[in-house]
């Protein structure tokens, strides 16, 4: 294998280790904040999205390369004088060319997975400290009226009784009035 596939195959295992490091569920939500929060990240941002297209625009001409390749290698031309060198030869540049092809799609494809989990995982992060801040606000508004319910409570709890023995003792009048009554029409 050349240099130049040796590179890309060592991309594409690394590339494996990094999807399967995203996707498996090996790192808590405190560890994946503290990764994204370093300062690094956060300063080398713009120099991460270079070279994730230098890198994206490489594999795209060594993937169109495996791609030539393929086609070169892979028509099968009948003539009378090819010896069975030749076609081991010729079937030896196809498989390479399949092989390369294979290499860079599967990192390609990866590369940009890659993109997308990292891109998903620090959305998650923001998400989650959205939602605790969210939360603790909630708290604190929860216990601020639980606090203004208890002093409104002290304050008006005296004048709220009175209403109350008031509003009692206006029922059992009036039933009175409505018992003397009820005798005096049996009466009549």
């Amino acid at each position: 294998m050349s240099f130049q596939w040796t590179v890309v195959a060592g991309c594409l295992y690394v590339e494996i280790a990094l999807t399967l490091l995203l996707i498996l569920p090996l790192l808590k939500s405190k560890t994946w904040k503290w990764i994204f929060g370093m300062q690094i990240f956060s300063a080398l941002k713009p120099v991460w999205t270079t070279v994730f297209y230098a890198v994206l625009l490489v594999l795209v001409v060594l993937f169109a390369d495996a791609i030539r390749t393929m086609m070169k290698y892979g028509k099968d031309l009948p003539q009378p004088g090819i010896t069975l060198d030749t076609k081991i030869d010729r079937h030896l540049h196809e498989c390479r060319g399949q092989r390369n092809f294979y290499i860079t799609g599967f990192s390609l494809f990866l590369i940009l997975v890659i993109r997308r989990l990292i891109t998903l995982h620090s959305q998650w992060v923001t998400l989650e400290a959205s939602q605790e801040a969210t939360l603790r606000q909630a708290q604190a508004a929860n216990a601020e009226l639980t606090r203004r319910l208890e002093e409104d409570a002290q304050r008006g709890g005296d004048g709220d009784g009175d209403s109350k023995t008031e509003k009692t003792k206006q029922p059992s009048q009036t039933e009175q009035p409505s018992q003397t009554e009820q005798p005096s029409q049996t009466e009549q």
